[in-house]
């Protein structure tokens, strides 16, 4: 984890005054909200980053946003109402994945200016959760072996191999962006 938080700074700016950050006793309320602990990477990169944007493509979702479409709690209710709703009704495509709270359900952490789906695979540890990204209008996910910190990594240096994500989306003009 310590090496793909490492390249994160290198590859992705800090901003000099992140915003809408968290603190340890801020994550106990998120977690108890979520029912789960989180990977701790990800509450590093909330920490440090707080919100924004990244290559102005993708947006992490941040617990401790005023906004909504990017607040955790909020899409994390929506997203997985969606889902529930597409495996009940959708039969043209399937949904391959258990959603959060099931055992190895999915869990929404980014989404994409595509409407694309970045979800953590809660099995085993939560510092140890996979990714698996996903085309919410179709049939497609591809699972990462990597977790949140190495997910980024991947998205940086543009090496997902994915039919969701398009070659040259990050805008390196613009690392990040933070939200106001």
């Amino acid at each position: 984890m310590l090496s793909a938080i490492n390249e994160i700074i290198k590859l992705i700016p800090i901003p000099e005054n992140p915003k809408e950050t968290g603190d340890s006793v801020s994550w106990e309320n998120i977690e108890e909200q979520c029912k789960t602990a989180l990977p701790d990477d990800y509450k590093w990169f909330i920490n440090t980053y707080g919100s924004g944007q990244i290559g102005g493509f993708v947006n992490v979702f941040n617990p401790f946003s005023a906004n909504k479409y990017i607040n955790l709690i909020s899409q994390m209710k929506v997203i997985l109402d969606i889902e529930r709703e597409l495996k009940e009704n959708d039969n043209d495509h399937e949904r391959p994945y258990p959603l959060f709270p099931d055992e190895g359900g999915l869990f929404p952490f980014a989404g994409t200016d595509n409407g694309d789906v970045f979800f953590w695979k809660t099995t085993g540890n939560p510092s140890k959760w996979t990714v698996i990204l996903a085309d919410l209008r179709s049939p497609y996910y591809n699972e990462y072996d990597t977790t949140f910190s190495g997910t980024l990594e991947k998205l940086m240096k543009e090496e997902m191999n994915s039919r969701i994500i398009p070659k040259g989306f990050i805008d390196k003009t613009n690392l990040f962006t933070s939200f106001k």
